[in-house]
């Protein structure tokens, strides 16, 4: 085991096996690891799968990527490729001492991925080279297409330089950079490099922007990354609602008006749709005509980054919260929220409401909180279906059929013994839908805090039934859990 390796893996096990939450469950995995006939509730892949190599591993980078890409905490890269067919996963290959980025999950575009990768800087804490790498999912091989160097120089100072990727298409591919100054205040710069040559080709200003309205007025917004297009296209939320970059200008361009636009009110998208479908209110009750407009007379804007870009359209979620007064003068509360899709080639914007998805209403004693409203989402889109992952704990897996406007809720299997689970997508498999998921038993309930401990497992859905037909311990990708 390489030491770097060793205090890597340590230093991160060692922060999820103190952390406690107060609403959402603690993270704390301790040292345990699954029992060989654990019930997930969902198959569990064979011990004794088939692998080439003298000493019975995969050989890493040995075959092509026909799934799911997946980080996962490891003493190596930790990008492991799962075959959707047969559940057989393999790591890829890379430079020694690199490992990929453990927050976030790498970008696929054809048959490339895209990821940020670190190697730590010997006897300087918390100081790593970072790179950009491309991973061909054909042979499961890398590179290096841009070098940043280290993100600190290892002193006390707050100066430090870190990356977000935002996504990647045609030659270009686009990050966020982090700089923080001395005084500890940050600056951020989205930024576009060219995939061939690895040389930055430009930036988009962050700064705030007055834009002009049909009606004389104007409004400002600051351009916020929320995804690029298979062609390099960055799209930013102006505002709350999606516009382009022009490639040439790196200007933001309105797809449609942000400010003050009827078109876009809730009330014109819902068309013949009950825009009750949208709302839930705390005493179930219809709310009154005279609050209306108030209600509805307003734009979807996305809910902090609940979005995805497709290639056709842009899908985002939208929630919010307000409060109004009934018939007899008191205060009551709604959540409103439901789904858009703005059609990238013929700019409509279309709404479809998401069940009781929405949210839910609390009981504040028992809780401390009056509402649960849906508001963190991650989104994918397979075939012709978006997949919804709300990663509130407890929530299932949902499916919207645009053509019908059909939601169909899949119940994510917690398996005996556990209170309830926490998932994310992995949104890597164009032609699948697989899940990070935390199944999560609760060790103690005192007080306003809550402490719980569980495993994480990556389980594979099949995107037409919604079957759960696959879980697998992350342990048994690294060969921790052997």
């Amino acid at each position: 085991m390489r030491a770097t390796g060793r205090k890597r893996f340590l230093s991160v096990l060692a922060i999820s096996s103190l952390a406690v939450a107060a609403c959402g469950g603690g993270v704390n995995d301790g040292d345990s690891t699954p029992d060989d006939d654990a019930d997930t509730g969902v198959e569990q892949p064979e011990d004794d799968q088939e692998t080439d190599g003298d000493d019975g591993e995969q050989p890493a980078g040995s075959q092509s990527v026909n799934g799911a890409l997946v980080s996962v905490l490891d003493l190596g890269l930790g990008l492991y490729g799962i075959d959707r067919d047969t559940g057989e996963s393999f790591e890829l290959s890379y430079e020694a001492d690199w490992f990929t980025d453990r927050t976030n999950q790498p970008i696929v575009v054809g048959d490339r991925a895209y990821s940020l990768v670190f190697r730590e800087i010997e006897d300087l804490d918390f100081v790593n080279e970072t790179s950009v790498a491309e991973f061909d999912l054909t042979t499961g091989t890398g590179r290096e297409i841009v070098a940043f160097g280290p993100n600190s120089d290892g002193s006390e100072s707050l100066e430090r330089t870190t990356w977000n990727l935002i996504g990647a298409g045609g030659d270009s591919i686009w990050l966020r950079r982090n700089s923080s100054d001395a005084d500890g205040s940050t600056t951020q710069t989205i930024v576009r490099y060219s995939i061939s040559t690895g040389e930055p080709t430009g930036e988009v200003s962050n700064d705030t922007l007055e834009i002009a309205t049909d009606g004389g007025g104007s409004c400002t917004a600051t351009p916020r990354p929320i995804g690029v297009g298979s062609d390099g296209t960055l799209y930013v939320d102006l505002s709350g609602i999606p516009a382009r970059v022009d490639s040439e200008t790196l200007e933001p361009v309105e797809i449609v008006g942000v400010c003050f636009n009827e078109n876009l009110w809730l009330s014109t998208l819902a068309g013949s749709t009950d825009l009750a479908e949208f709302t839930i209110t705390d005493d179930g009750s219809p709310v009154p005509d005279d609050q209306a407009s108030f209600f509805y007379d307003d734009e979807p804007v996305i809910s902090s980054d609940s979005v995805v870009v497709s290639d056709d359209a842009i899908w985002w979620v939208f929630s919010r919260t307000p409060s109004y007064l009934d018939e007899a003068g008191e205060q009551r509360n709604a959540i409103i929220g439901g789904v858009a899709r703005l059609d990238l080639a013929t700019s409509d914007v279309s709404v479809f409401p998401i069940d009781d998805g929405i949210g839910e209403f609390l009981d504040q004693e028992e809780t401390g909180f009056t509402l649960s409203a849906m508001s963190q989402v991650q989104l994918q889109v397979v075939g012709d279906h978006l997949w919804l992952m709300d990663i509130r704990e407890a929530q299932p897996l949902r499916r919207l059929d645009p053509a019908t406007g059909e939601v169909t809720q899949f119940e994510i299997p917690a398996g005996d013994g556990n209170d309830f689970v926490e998932a994310e997508l992995i949104p890597t498999d164009p032609e699948g839908v697989w899940l990070s998921v935390s199944r999560r038993v609760i060790t103690s309930a005192e007080g306003e805090g809550r402490s719980t401990t569980g495993m994480s497992y990556v389980d594979q859905v099949d995107p037409d039934t919604g079957e759960f037909v696959r879980s697998m311990f992350e342990g048994e990708l690294t060969g921790f859990g052997n």
